[in-house]
């Protein structure tokens, strides 16, 4: 099974789950790989820093997790997966993730074209191996003010966002490389 397969093989497992558990257990690279654990009202991220990736668990309606008080693992769901692309940044007080340990991945779009996904995959490429996003947006205004470009094919379950901001963002982002990929329960037609 590829890591793609196995990343949306995990949707919707509890945080109790023992095959989440079992299936993350691949990913490791050490025995040691640490995690981090942000709690928020409405979601739980489980942070893998050195594996490129992150976690988001949502709480069952009538479960809100607090900080300071355990986690009920039974009542949190995975709502999707982020991997990141490890860009070499200024100095910043901020953890950076590496780039995900297990690229690349393989994402079959329309018309049998596969997509090799690795760390230089820009969005022209992506856009001509999965068609025309079902949704996008970002990238306007002011550079400093706006956010990067994002482009989200909800049939296939995948949210690319790109670095690539400000005026003329759609212009360059065509060239820019992909930032972090969500990956989430496809939408069913």
């Amino acid at each position: 099974m590829d890591t793609l397969e196995i990343l949306r093989g995990i949707l919707g497992l509890p945080m109790s789950s023992e095959r989440l558990r079992d299936q993350l257990q691949q990913f490791h690279t050490t025995e040691h790989t640490e995690s981090t654990t942000k709690i928020y009202s409405d979601a739980v991220y489980t942070n893998y820093f050195d594996l490129g990736m992150s976690i988001m668990y949502v709480p069952k309606a009538d479960y809100r997790p607090r900080t300071g008080i355990a986690l009920d693992h039974d009542k949190l769901e995975l709502r999707n997966v982020d991997i990141y692309n490890f860009k070499e940044k200024g100095g910043g007080k901020k953890q950076s993730y590496a780039a995900f340990v297990h690229l690349p991945l393989f994402v079959g779009g329309p018309d049998d074209k596969t997509l090799k996904l690795d760390k230089d995959t820009t969005g022209k490429e992506i856009v001509d191996a999965l068609g025309e996003p079902s949704r996008k947006g970002g990238g306007d205004g002011p550079s400093g003010g706006s956010i990067g470009i994002w482009c989200e094919w909800s049939n296939l379950g995948l949210m690319f966002e790109f670095e690539s901001r400000g005026p003329q963002a759609w212009e360059m982002g065509k060239d820019s490389t992909w930032n972090t990929i969500t990956i989430f329960a496809p939408e069913q037609s």
